[in-house]
């Protein structure tokens, strides 16, 4: 059992899916972007830590910390940097608002760093650290969002994102000698959603809300 690699759609997360998880996985290809729908507009500067512990068993270590930057007007007046800085990982973003037109922002996001494409093999709820590896890769992306309605309270905005990733492999000090790594390899993925909501960057600092 350790000599082959799991699945490819297993590789996706850091964990074995059951088949609900599977569906969900596929529906977020359609649903709308994990993130700000807008370049933010509001400078932000966030320290972050956490660490997740399991009650019984033996799982993988789960602890992070980061350093959360976003700064309006970098350099230029609609240019936007956002900027989350991990011990061993670095994911940014540079926004260019009214990039393609008065309300079509356009950003384009480096990534990248160790362990991130790191997979950790559970089955049934147990933790098998022979089968599990180290993973490191970087990113970059490009992303456009388009507001529909810049006169309205409740701001709807269009997300669509294309991303090349590429992911290198190593062994972790409990992998197995017999466990095939997977090959290193290159992705490249396209996201697209709506979103209704969050803060209209057209309101003034003052009324902005989240």
């Amino acid at each position: 059992m350790d000599s082959h690699l799991p699945p490819a759609w297993l590789c996706v997360t850091r964990m074995a899916m059951k088949p609900i998880g599977r569906a969900l996985l596929w529906l977020t290809l359609f649903a709308p972007i994990f993130a700000f729908a807008q370049i933010d507009p509001v400078k932000r500067d966030l320290i972050q830590l956490g660490l997740n512990e399991a009650f019984e068993g033996h799982a993988p270590f789960a602890g992070y910390a980061f350093y959360y930057h976003n700064q309006p007007d970098f350099l230029r007046t609609n240019l936007t940097l956002r900027l989350a800085l991990a011990p061993v990982y670095l994911d940014s973003e540079f926004g260019f608002v009214g990039g393609l037109g008065p309300h079509t922002d356009f950003a384009i996001g480096l990534a990248g760093g160790g362990f991130a494409d790191s997979y950790n093999e559970i089955h049934g709820g147990t933790y098998y650290p022979s089968q599990s590896f180290e993973g490191s890769g970087g990113e970059i992306s490009a992303s456009v969002y388009h507001l529909f309605n810049p006169a309205d309270q409740i701001p709807l905005n269009l997300i669509l994102r294309g991303t090349a990733h590429y992911s290198t492999f190593a062994r972790a000090d409990s992998t197995s000698p017999a466990f095939q790594l997977p090959e290193d390899r290159g992705e490249f993925s396209v996201r697209t959603g709506l979103r209704w909501g969050a803060s209209n960057r057209r309101c003034s600092r003052r009324s902005r809300w989240n």
